[in-house]
C-alpha cells in the first residue's frame, strides 16, 4: 500500500514538472482579428503572426463579400 502511495506522489510531482516546462503557463499571445477580412489577406496576417490555419468550411451569406472570413 505504501508503495502505491509513493508511486502516485512521485507520478504527480513528475507530471507537474513536465506540465510547467512544456505548457508555458503565463505566456500570452494576441491573436489577430480577421473577421470580415478577405481570405488571401487573412492567410497573410495569420502566417506573418507565426500562426497556422485550417479552412474547415465555407458559407454563403448575402451580407458578406465573397471570400471574406465570417
Amino acid at each position: 500500500m505504501l508503495g502505491a502511495v509513493a508511486f502516485f506522489v512521485v507520478a504527480f510531482i513528475a507530471l507537474n514538472i513536465y506540465l510547467k516546462k512544456f505548457t508555458e503557463h503565463g505566456v500570452t499571445v494576441t491573436v489577430p482579428n480577421i473577421i470580415g477580412v478577405q481570405t488571401d489577406e487573412a492567410i497573410k496576417v495569420i502566417e506573418d503572426g507565426g500562426f497556422a490555419y485550417v479552412i474547415l468550411d465555407t458559407v454563403f451569406d448575402d451580407n458578406v463579400d465573397k471570400g471574406a472570413i465570417v
